[in-house]
């Protein structure tokens, strides 16, 4: 007997592959995607970490060029009240250094024209103040009406316009850092929370998918190994059927007298099939079944039906001698 499994077979490799690829590729491609949202997310944040840094340059030049033009002030008030060229010091570093700073400060905001135009007007005037004040200085050296000049508040003037414009600047940058940051932690928090939702999403399809197909694949796997038991079981009942029948053919190899064979046979027969009690008949031509061959019978058995012989199927035998039973009319028999 021959038991086919090829179209299992293939739909067991076909099946084994699909989730083999279900189970693996996917989650391989999920974390490709997630990788490379994760690096997109990263240049983001890199981007914005370097406008922010831009901003803070851009504060940090804007505080150095007010901090100038309040010593300018300051030293050139100091002059004023002691007529001590010491205290011109400040403004001295003031008036070499504000163009400076305010040029580079220009070049960093050059891609916000509003901030440029705020820089370009306290640059203007900061050049008017070094004019008025140059004025004081000169009035001052030469006895003339410093009160009066210094009392118009022209100076105080153009320099409150100076904070003003140099405090705009501020503000606008300060405030583009504060959305930068509020943009960009926003933007990671969503980017996060959704990565994280779409894993759990796909990873519970995976896992849901995957147990469906095992389920099924494990069905296939159980079809295809009771087939197989039953092909061994098959197999092993011929082999059993015919180790038997070759052992019985030995055994009854050879002149023997038909006592020998059937005792031989018997004997064959009752270790081969494990059997407790066991007997053999030949029949005869005058209808007689004697006992050639017996194994742990009891002193006293019943009488075998004539059924066992072809010729008086609807007698009983009764015993005749010590060995034989004779198949007659009787309906019972002793």
């Amino acid at each position: 007997m021959t038991l086919h499994t090829d179209t299992p077979k293939l739909s067991e490799t076909e099946a084994f592959r699909k989730v083999l690829s279900r189970n693996v590729m996917l989650p391989l491609l999920l974390g490709l995607v997630s990788a490379g949202v994760f690096v997109a997310l990263l240049m983001y944040l890199v981007s914005v970490m370097r406008l922010v840094d831009h901003s803070n340059q851009v504060i940090s030049a804007a505080h150095e060029s007010s901090k100038l033009i309040i010593d300018s002030e300051t030293g050139l008030r100091g002059y004023m009240l002691t007529g001590r060229r010491g205290f011109l010091a400040p403004y001295n570093n003031a008036v070499g250094n504000v163009p400076a700073e305010l040029d580079g400060l220009a070049r960093l905001v050059n891609d916000n024209p509003q901030q440029v135009r705020r820089i370009d007007k306290a640059g203007t005037l900061f050049k008017e103040w070094l004019s008025y004040s140059e004025q004081a200085i000169w009035l001052k050296d030469n006895g003339g009406d410093v009160s009066s000049h210094v009392g118009s508040e022209r100076g105080k003037n153009l320099m409150d316009a100076m904070r003003s414009e140099l405090g705009a600047l501020i503000a606008e940058e300060e405030s583009l850092r504060n959305a930068r940051n509020q943009s960009s932690s926003n933007t990671v928090t969503w980017l996060v929370f959704g990565i994280i939702t779409l894993m759990l999403l796909v990873g519970a399809g995976i896992a849901y998918n995957g147990r469906r197909q095992l389920l099924g694949l494990s069905q296939i796997y159980s079809e295809v190994l009771g087939q197989a038991q039953q092909q061994a079981s098959a197999l092993a009942e011929q082999a059993w059927v015919k180790t038997g029948q070759n052992e019985l053919a030995a055994k009854l190899l050879g002149e023997q007298s038909v006592q020998e064979l059937a005792r031989g046979a018997l004997e064959q027969l009752v270790r081969y099939l494990g059997a407790r009690v066991g007997a053999l008949y030949v029949g005869r031509d005058d209808g007689r079944f004697l006992l050639e061959a017996g194994y742990a019978l009891p002193a006293e058995h019943p009488a075998p039906r004539c059924a066992l012989a072809k010729h008086w199927p609807d007698r009983r035998c009764a015993r005749v001698g010590h060995n034989g039973w004779n198949c007659r009319k009787p309906a019972t028999c002793r």
